[in-house]
C-alpha cells in the first residue's frame, strides 16, 4: 500500500526465567485500556516520516521453549502510519500533470501534425522514466500502490502514442473518443487504487477491531494472546499451579521509536 501503507512495531515484556506457574503479568486497568490512559500515550516520537498511533496492549504467552516451558508476557502493539503527504506533492502531482499534457495531443492534427504528436509522447515517456528512476521508491519483490499508479501512466502513454498512429493512418474520429475516453478511464482507475489504499488506511487508524487492524498487528507478533481471565487457565492446562505472587505491568515510556 506504499506510500499509504502502515506497520507495527511490537514490544514484548515478561520474566526470563520465571515460567508462567512462577510468575503471570497483568495489565493494570487504571492506566490501559480506555481512553486517553496515561499508560497508553507515546510520550515523545522523532520519527518524521511515520506518525506514532496509540499501543495496544495485550496479554499473552511466549513458547513453548526447547524445554516445554511457557512464560507470561505482556505486548505493547503500536501501530505507526506513514505520513504520504510527501509522495502525493512530489511524486503523483507531477505525474498527473505530465498525464495531464499527454491529452493535448488529441486536438492537434493527425497527419500535419504527426511528427510533434510523437515528439511529445516520446518526450513524456523519457520525463517519467527519469523521475521514477531519481525517487527512491521501495525496492520491494511485489507491486506496491504507488508502484501500480506509475505503471499505468506508462500504458497510457504507450497508449498515447499507439493512438497517434492509428488517427494518422485510419481515422481522425479517433481523436474525438479519446479526447474524453483517455482522461476518464486514466483518472477513475487511479481513484479506485487510492481510494482502495485509503480505506484500508482508514481502518487500521480509526477501527481497531477489524480484521485487517488484527492482521497487521498480528503480523509482528510472536506470542498466543490470552485474555486476562484465561490466563490462570492456560497455565492450569499446562500441568502448573499458579502462586498468588502477580506482578502489575503500569507503563513503559517509549521513546525515540526508529
Amino acid at each position: 500500500m506504499f506510500p499509504l501503507d502502515s506497520d507495527s512495531i511490537s514490544i514484548s515484556v515478561g520474566p526470563k526465567d520465571e515460567t508462567v506457574d512462577k510468575c503471570i503479568l497483568k495489565i493494570d486497568p487504571k492506566k490501559h485500556g480506555f481512553e486517553n490512559a496515561q499508560g497508553d500515550r507515546i510520550k515523545k516520537s522523532n520519527v518524521a516520516e511515520w506518525t506514532v498511533d496509540v499501543p495496544d496492549v495485550r496479554l499473552g504467552l511466549s513458547g513453548p521453549t526447547g524445554s516445554g516451558n511457557y512464560y507470561s508476557n505482556i505486548e505493547f502493539c503500536i501501530m505507526v502510519h506513514r505520513n504520504f503527504l510527501y509522495y502525493v506533492w512530489k511524486v503523483l502531482a507531477i505525474v498527473y500533470l505530465l498525464i495531464l499534457s499527454l491529452f493535448v495531443i488529441f486536438v492537434m492534427d493527425p497527419v500535419e501534425e504527426f511528427g510533434d504528436r510523437i515528439s511529445i509522447v516520446l518526450t513524456l515517456f523519457l520525463a517519467v522514466c527519469f523521475f521514477v528512476c531519481c525517487e527512491a521508491l521501495p525496492k520491494v519483490p511485489y507491486l506496491t500502490l504507488l508502484d501500480k499508479l506509475m505503471l499505468l501512466a506508462f500504458c497510457f502513454i504507450f497508449l498515447g502514442g499507439l493512438e497517434t498512429v492509428i488517427a494518422r493512418f485510419h481515422s481522425f474520429k479517433v481523436d474525438e473518443i479519446s479526447l474524453w475516453l483517455f482522461p476518464t478511464v486514466y483518472f477513475s482507475i487511479n481513484l479506485y487504487y487510492l481510494g482502495k489504499g485509503l480505506r484500508y488506511r482508514f481502518l487500521l487508524i480509526n477501527d481497531k477491531d477489524s480484521e485487517a487492524y488484527k492482521a497487521q498487528t498480528n503480523m509482528e507478533s510472536t506470542m498466543k494472546h490470552v485474555k486476562e481471565n484465561e490466563t490462570s487457565s492456560s497455565s492450569t492446562s499446562l500441568g502448573s499451579k499458579v502462586d498468588e505472587d502477580e506482578i502489575e505491568v503500569s507503563s513503559i515510556e517509549l521513546k525515540n521509536i526508529s
